[in-house]
This record gives structure tokens, sequence and C-alpha cells, in this order.
């Protein structure tokens, strides 16, 4: 946020056989998604961003953070990290304002 380094944590478990995404930082929680109507299918499928140090995202970046899904249903989460400038004009535009 505003600049400064931060250590972003998630983890996906299975929550009475739906799965749930939980993000965090050492500070301060972001959300607890768990997602609805949910039917597993399939095995679980996953790929995450790998931990490089020092790695250099613009400020304009959307930088995909990980997916997993239900590899029968290919219903699934992905977890992203999008600026916000990105984000309110989508927000804006499903609003009609834009």
């Amino acid at each position: 946020r505003d600049g400064a380094d931060v250590i972003l944590s998630y983890f996906v478990y299975t929550d009475n056989s739906s799965p749930r995404l939980s993000v965090h930082t050492e500070s301060e929680s972001f959300f607890d998604y768990k997602a609805p109507n949910w039917v597993p299918n399939g095995k679980a499928v996953s790929l995450h961003l790998e931990a490089i140090p020092q790695v250099d995202f613009s400020t304009n970046e959307t930088v995909p953070i990980m997916w997993w899904r239900d590899s029968g249903s290919n219903r699934g989460l992905l977890l992203w990290l999008e600026p916000y400038s990105k984000w309110n004009q989508r927000e804006l535009s499903k609003a009609g304002l834009r």
C-alpha cells in the first residue's frame, strides 16, 4: 500500500467440502472467502506465483498470485493484486458511471 513493502500471506483450505481462501499481512486481515454452493467434482489443481526475492512490479500492473480449481467442474478461486485505478475504473463501468 502506498509504495510500502508488505508480505502478503494466503492459504486455501477445505471447509465442509467447500474451498476457503484467507488473505492477510502481518498486521491486517484482508478477507476470508468461502465459495458458496460448492459441489466438489474432481481433484484440486493449483498454480502459485514463484517466490523470487526482490521482484519489482510496475505500479499499474496486475499481478496474478495464485489460482486453484476443481478439475471436474473447472470452478475455482483466483487471487491477484490489481492497481486501485484499474479496480475503480471497472467498478465505475459496472455502475454505469463510465
